[in-house]
């Protein structure tokens, strides 16, 4: 699994990374392509162009350094529901990055 998360910080990985890393995935199908980042920023357009194995969600802010909590259900729901079905349209798999709640996690599948 290599997890990729889009850049909105530079310094760790740059639009051209995520494209040249697809390219380099090709060559190795065992491998499980993973971007990961906020769906309501840029992410949803790598999703469009590497079509990867999964995306994972992660509600995290553009000035946000690393992520230290998961989405919040019901609430965020219904930002997230027409996201999820866009990937999952696409053919790839959604993972939630949450909070270890149990009322969280049966929010989860619905």
């Amino acid at each position: 699994d290599i997890p990729v998360p889009p850049p909105a910080d530079p310094r760790h990985i740059r639009s051209g990374d995520v494209d040249d890393l697809a390219a380099l995935l090709k060559d190795w199908p065992d491998a499980e392509f993973n971007i990961e980042g906020n769906p309501t920023q840029n992410l949803m357009d790598f999703v469009h162009r590497h079509r990867p194995h999964q995306v994972t969600f992660v509600p995290d802010a553009e000035d946000q350094f690393t992520s230290d909590h998961g989405w919040t259900l019901p609430q965020d729901a219904e930002r997230l529901r027409p996201l999820i079905r866009e990937a999952q349209d696409l053919g790839v798999r959604v993972s939630l990055f949450m909070d270890p709640q149990p009322a969280a996690m049966a929010a989860v599948a619905e």
